[in-house]
């Protein structure tokens, strides 16, 4: 998908992957399958915490960095078609600037 947004917009969107803090033991493998960059937050930054995030969020941020919006893939699954145009359109729209729908808490 960030291929696909960057063909349309370059540079516009930039993905990548928080692990949460205390759950370290599983990020050499998801570092070995995932394509995109994977931080690994601590308890310092606690950036889980300050973005009350949740198991499989996907959180977008507008262009001055602010979330713009959530979307849990644990709910709403990107194998099917429909969905995955959904979090596209999500992305495209805070790209162009519009308001959310749906802002982050």
């Amino acid at each position: 998908m960030q291929n696909e947004l960057n063909g349309e917009a370059p540079d516009a969107v930039a993905m990548v992957t928080v692990n949460e803090a205390g759950f370290e033991a599983g990020l050499q493998v998801m570092a070995e399958v995932a394509d995109l960059p994977l931080l690994q937050d601590n308890e310092e930054e606690e950036v889980w915490a300050s973005w009350e995030a949740q198991y499989h969020d996907i959180m977008i941020l507008d262009r001055s960095n602010r979330c713009y919006t959530i979307f849990s893939v644990t709910t709403q699954k990107l194998r099917e078609e429909e969905n995955y145009n959904a979090l596209k359109a999500l992305f495209q729209a805070a790209i162009d600037g519009e308001e959310s729908q749906k802002p982050c808490h």
